[in-house]
């Protein structure tokens, strides 16, 4: 247990301590979950939390020889060496949570654990601030998280707790809180942090506006122009700590990572990680149950795909998205979302050189999901595409039953295509002993 407490003095992000830690509460009990489980760490850690109004404060103080820390560079999410991790389930649903993870260079990371720990999404970024300063003695890691960054439940006294450290020159894997290696991280095992004569409830408008502006000028001749203009928006808005709203129109994806180059000569179309903010906001609300990151034995099937809306035809120019819609957000043991959007006509050429039209396209999506039996989920999703000629849609029902040491996940899909249709169902199981690991799909 830890209990939060509140300040009103300024923390600067800089890795250096700063006064007001003093009068947070720490902990320093850490274990190791490998190489040897259970055993006391080669080198101590401490950890400090603290809040203000407005955002939560984590201080992490990792002791190490200098020549030992291993510094290196990278990009968000993407990164190796020294690094500590912070891990909070702001919901008590002991099933899902929030990771921000930073290394010794402050180089930051930070996804959405679900499934109890076996499954993470990466595709959500959040907005915090974190840096990190070395010493001859160790590192230090600060994080400033806003509490306009993350949803959370309102009126709760405690949330889930836990924090991470990973030391490659020992090739130690600690946390503060105790884990069967068998079983690995666990959010139903997290321990408790406790809000001291404190607790989040940011008021505010909570709305942000992205306006995009473009124009392209071609010379034609004789001082002539022409002018195309483009305009766009994309808004956020969250009305409450359990609510998100988004609207995007005639959005300009430009400033996201490209695609990695890949030479596909096969019959199936290249599969690509989602990126577009617009379609990473709530994606773990659209995710049947049960996915096994860890092991990879178990994936359920992917019903829906979103990088086909938008996408890229084969002579290189791109499907436009005209307007788009998500609404997602929970309501005590229930997880709800919707989607909506629609596409414009576009004509490309095909592989053989020939003209081709891509229809208009109007796309919909829409998931509920409840808690069950304490760690357990069972939920529905409807995906759908309609055009002028064709409606394309399937059906789903998919859940799981969990406790710590196994898991049973289920998926049952029903397609329609223009009134015809099939069916597919996909389980797994797994369940995991100090001595037996047994996987069955």
């Amino acid at each position: 247990m830890m209990y939060l407490r509140h300040t009103s003095e300024q923390i600067i992000i800089d890795g250096i301590i700063d006064p007001a830690w003093y009068q947070a509460d720490s902990v320093a009990g850490f274990f190791q979950l490998t190489p040897f489980s259970g055993q006391d760490p080669s080198r101590p850690t401490v950890a400090r939390l603290l809040t203000s109004d407005n955002s939560l404060y984590c201080l992490i103080i990792c002791y190490d020889g200098i020549d030992d820390i291993k510094q290196y560079t990278g990009k968000l999410d993407d990164f190796h060496g020294d690094f500590t991790s912070l891990m909070i389930d702001t919901f008590g649903d002991k099933r899902t949570a929030y990771k921000f993870a930073v290394n010794a260079s402050g180089v930051r990371s930070d996804c959405r654990l679900l499934d109890d720990g076996r499954n993470r999404d990466y595709g959500w970024d959040g907005i915090w601030f974190a840096d990190a300063h070395v010493y001859d003695w160790g590192y230090v890691v600060e994080m400033e998280i806003p509490y306009k960054s993350i949803q959370y439940q309102e009126g709760l006294s405690a949330w889930g707790l836990d924090f991470d450290r990973w030391i490659p020159a020992s090739n130690e894997d600690i946390y503060w809180c105790r884990y069967e290696q068998n079983e690995g991280l666990r959010i139903s095992k997290f321990g408790a942090l406790v809000f001291d004569q404190f607790q989040p409830d940011i008021k505010g408008l909570n709305l942000e506006l992205y306006p995009v502006a473009l124009a392209r000028a071609s010379y034609e001749a004789d001082r002539k122009y022409d002018i195309n203009p483009d305009l766009g928006i994309d808004l956020f808005y969250n009305p409450s700590s359990k609510l998100t709203f988004q609207l995007t129109a005639n959005p300009d994806f430009a400033q996201i990572e490209a695609d990695p180059f890949e030479f596909n000569v096969s019959r199936y179309e290249t599969y690509f990680e989602e990126r577009r903010p617009f379609f990473t906001q709530g994606n773990e609300i659209f995710m049947a149950s049960g996915k096994l990151r860890n092991s990879g034995f178990y994936s359920p099937l992917e019903l829906f795909y979103s990088r086909r809306i938008g996408k890229r035809m084969p002579d290189g120019s791109q499907v436009p998205i005209q307007l788009g819609v998500k609404t997602f957000g929970r309501m005590n043991d229930w997880e709800y979302g919707g989607f909506l959007a629609a596409t414009g006509e576009t004509g490309y050429t095909d592989e053989n050189d020939l003209p081709q039209t891509e229809p208009q396209a109007y796309y919909a999506s829409a998931r509920i999901k409840r808690q069950i039996m304490d760690n357990s989920s069972i939920g529905i999703l409807f995906v759908g595409k309609h055009t002028a000629e064709n409606d394309y849609g399937v059906l789903d029902i998919d859940g799981a039953f969990r406790n710590p040491n196994w898991q049973l996940a289920y998926q049952l899909a029903h397609s329609y295509a223009n009134g015809s249709g099939d069916f597919a169902v996909a389980a797994g199981l797994t369940m995991q002993s100090k001595k037996w690991i047994n996987f069955v799909r």
